[in-house]
């Protein structure tokens, strides 16, 4: 039995106790430390720039539907489009504006170069042999006056 007493003396097992590193292990550690956060920082980069993009395609997709919910919302958009002109109509220094869709009337005073424009038009009648060449009015000039039509943005 004694025998047994002693072999149960020297048997080994593990049990967690502090270590502490010695200058060597400390390099290698601290190796690895600096690789491990230099992954880190090119992850973290990467995670941004899709992070950025991922904000880019929302702010396109919020401000389409933005766009959209505005319309229904509304209604109505406002476009560009062709109307007819009428020049000293309903009275004179006035021109009104005939909507193609609606044929709502936009009734605004005429400005320096819708005289000039008018005024050519009616020269080049009586005096063909003319030179001069004038500019086009540009659009939404002036103030607009609605006569028929509850909104003053569009027709």
């Amino acid at each position: 039995m004694e025998q047994n007493t002693q072999q149960q003396e020297q048997q080994t097992q593990l049990k967690p106790v502090r270590y502490y590193y010695n200058d060597e292990e400390l390099v290698k550690l601290g190796s690895a430390l600096v690789e491990g956060l230099k992954e880190q920082g090119r992850i973290e980069a990467e995670k941004s720039l899709a992070n950025n993009g991922f904000k880019q395609q929302l702010a396109e997709v919020d401000e389409s539907i933005s766009h959209l919910r505005d319309k229904i919302s509304d209604g109505y958009e406002v476009r560009d489009v062709e109307c007819e002109v009428k020049y000293h109509t309903p009275s004179k220094n006035q021109k009104t504006w005939i909507n193609p869709f609606t044929k709502d009337e936009i009734v605004e005073e005429m400005d320096p170069l819708d005289h000039n424009l008018f005024n050519l038009h009616k020269e080049d009648e009586t005096d063909e042999g003319s030179e001069e060449t004038l500019e086009t009015p540009t659009k939404g000039r002036g103030k607009k006056k609605k006569t028929e039509t509850p909104d003053n943005d569009t027709f």
